[in-house]
């Protein structure tokens, strides 16, 4: 019996020492592949084709679905919502291999420059981030908030009373090019609220 205890504990041993001698071997083998890929990717020359990119952004009260313009006056506890389309074109190929890489909308950006009683200075209401159908982040060279396939739109509720400046803009992939720029314009909505 002391015997078959001493065998099998051997045997264990030495099936862990051959199962930590695969999973090394493993990871030398994994180490060099990479290595591989990292070397070719480093050999790539990178034909840009510029592009363009735009935002266009609206304001609309939340509850009645009536457009907030620029300069509109809204009273105090309006909930509004946030809205915008982005979008990026241009890509990037590799010469070596033929892979195209788009420029596309990282996610759009809502803040506003605050000056409304103990509000004071630059706060931001939020981002919208492309998504898949999963759920998952997406960057899409179009970024409707409006669309299913993104975490948008916002909304906020405004109750301090004052001026609010609201910025919309995007951030943009630039792709292995690093295409230029890396951002839309900026639109920017002023209302006030009382």
């Amino acid at each position: 019996m002391v015997r078959n205890a001493v065998r099998n504990s051997r045997q264990n041993s030495e099936r862990s020492y051959a199962t930590k001698l695969f999973l090394v071997l493993l990871s030398c083998f994994a180490c060099a592949a990479l290595s591989g890929a990292e070397a070719r990717a480093q050999g790539c020359t990178y034909i840009p084709f510029t592009g363009s990119e735009s935002i266009d952004a609206w304001i609309t009260n939340a509850d009645t679905g009536e457009a907030v313009e620029d300069g509109a006056v809204v009273p105090s506890g309006t909930r509004l919502r946030f809205d915008s389309v982005a979008t990026a074109d241009g890509y990037c190929v590799c010469e070596q291999t033929g892979v195209t890489y788009y420029r596309t909308v990282n996610h759009t950006n809502v803040f506003a420059d605050i000056s409304a009683g103990a509000l004071q200075g630059r706060y931001t209401f939020g981002y919208v981030w492309g998504k898949n159908p999963g759920g998952t982040t997406a960057f899409w060279q179009v970024l409707d908030t409006a669309s299913p396939d993104t975490t948008g739109p916002i909304y906020k509720r405004l109750f301090e009373r004052g001026t609010y400046v609201i910025h919309t803009n995007a951030i943009i992939n630039t792709t292995p090019c690093k295409i230029k720029p890396d951002r839309t314009d900026t639109k920017t909505i002023t209302i006030e609220v009382n």
